[in-house]
This record gives C-alpha cells, structure tokens and sequence, in this order.
C-alpha cells in the first residue's frame, strides 16, 4: 500500500482501518505515515494525524525516533493550529524521553495556561503534563496548582479532563504518602 497516497485519496474512517492495519507493528510504515503527516499539504496532514494517534496508543515506541521533528514542529510560532493539536494529540500516549522533558513541560505548560489557545490544545497539553508528572514528580503540584487555578473558568471540556486529572494526582499523592 502507498500510505501517501491512501491518504490522499480520503479521510474516512474505512481509510484509516486500512492505514493502521498495514501498519500493524511494523516501524517503516509507521515512519512513512509520518513523513506524509509533517510534509503536508494541509489535508494530508489532517488525514495522517489520526492513523498516527491510532497507531501511537498501540504502540507507543512508535513516535521514539519522531520525538526531535514534533518537538520542532511544536516549538515553531507559525505552526498550524491543527498541526498542534495533532502533534500533543499524539504525544499523550508517549513516553518522553529525559532529555525532551524539559522542553515538552515547558510547551505543555505554555499551550495549558494560555487561555487564548484552543480547548483541545490546552486538555491535550493537560493529559501530555500528567503522564509527565509520573516521570517527573515535582511536577504534579505544579499540574495541581495551574488546574485548581485554570477549572473556574474553564469550558465544560477543560473541566472534565481537568477533574480527572486532579482525582488522579490526589490518588497518586496519597498513595505515596501511604507507602
């Protein structure tokens, strides 16, 4: 199968059934998948994010050699608003590596605490700082902060991740202080 041009011939979701099952487990097709999602043109990149964040939450190591190019990508100011919330989209499922978490806590936090940035980046960028504070642990007071101070005056979609996340940290503060 041509990926690219699987992609360029529709979005449906037949088409990405197709997409992530030629991929399966298999990392050069993956890696071609994201070859046509960072070279565009804009609709190739909408029709190849959600085949990527399919195959990232099956395979997670998938986006390993991809994390340098995203981090790129997300800290370019003219990135496309849809290439953002693609690209945190994806990274909810990732295992940052220690040398791109302090760069990703720092986007995340700037896309989580702008409240002129869209709701999906914001709860996309919310769920990225969660699986980080496993990793990092000084950051959940932070991630508990920023949010008890962000719910308020949050949409209802902001909110509900929002809860859950706080619930989460709670459980897993307490937990900690149990052992």
């Amino acid at each position: 199968m041509n990926i690219a041009a699987e992609i360029a011939r529709t979005g449906s979701k037949a088409s990405t059934d197709r997409i992530t099952g030629f991929i399966g487990k298999n990392q050069n097709r993956f890696n071609s998948l994201m070859k046509a999602l960072f070279l565009g043109p804009y609709r190739m990149t909408q029709r190849a994010a959600n085949p990527a964040f399919i195959c990232v939450q099956h395979y997670p190591t998938f986006i390993d050699p991809w994390m340098k190019p995203i981090i790129r990508e997300l800290c370019s100011p003219e990135i496309p608003l849809s290439m953002k919330r693609n690209l945190l989209r994806i990274l909810q499922f990732a295992t940052i590596p220690p040398r791109y978490q302090g760069v990703v806590i720092d986007l995340a936090m700037g896309y989580l605490q702008d409240t002129k940035e869209t709701i999906a980046v914001r709860v996309y960028a919310m769920t990225v700082l969660e699986h980080l504070s496993r990793q990092v642990p000084e950051l959940k007071n932070e991630l508990k902060v920023i949010l008890e101070d962000h719910l308020p005056y949050g949409s209802a979609g902001f909110r509900s991740r929002g809860m859950k996340i706080l619930n989460r940290l709670k459980a897993l503060h307490s937990k900690t202080k149990s052992t």
